[in-house]
């Protein structure tokens, strides 16, 4: 039983969307064209007809521009919070987002390293869209978190327990925890 339908368009009027959806708003559409045509001249992408399982017809990688990404987070009594920055060329640090997260009453009973150590956790889960495959530092106030964060079973101190499975996601290629000096701050 299936039925044919048309739908009716005035003259000249083009089709709100005529292929698969598209990743850049219609607003949007003629300012990034010029951009992405000249992307395509300098072979930086590869225009695609419609969308695979293998493929987007436009896909983001890291950009590979040098410049050190922080990851730094915090823990207080009653939350969490993380921010994740680049460093510019001239020295100025850019925020790229801002995160933050109230802590369950059972979270809140944790001893305060505890604490610092999920904020470190759930920071990188939080920006992992942004981190994967990417070296990156991880900036902490909590020094005894160093070689927590870092355990390779080389005889550093063991993470805790609840929070032995997450941390086991950092290896030392990919980041690196660094303690600021008092005066810096975080």
């Amino acid at each position: 039983m299936k039925e044919c339908y048309s739908i009716k368009l005035k003259p000249g009027a083009i089709p709100f969307a005529i292929t698969s959806p598209r990743r850049v708003p219609i607003p949007l559409l003629n300012q990034t064209k010029p951009e992405l045509e000249r992307m395509v001249e300098e072979k930086v992408i590869t225009p695609v007809l419609k969308p695979t399982e293998w493929c987007a017809p436009v896909v983001i990688v890291p950009k590979s521009d040098g410049k050190e990404t922080i990851v730094t987070t915090d823990a207080s009594s009653y939350g969490l919070g993380a921010t994740i920055c680049k460093n510019q060329a001239d020295g100025r640090r850019s925020v790229i987002a801002y995160v933050s997260w109230t802590l369950t009453p059972t979270e809140s009973r944790y001893a305060q390293i505890e604490k610092e150590a999920l904020a470190i956790v759930w920071g990188c889960e939080k920006f992992k869209d942004y981190l994967t495959g990417m070296h990156f530092k991880i900036k902490t106030d909590q020094k005894p978190l160093i070689p927590i964060v870092v355990y390779q079973g080389n005889g550093a101190a063991k993470p805790p327990f609840h929070l032995s499975p997450e941390l086991s996601c950092f290896p030392p290629p990919l980041s690196l925890v660094v303690f600021p000096p008092a005066s810096s701050g975080v």
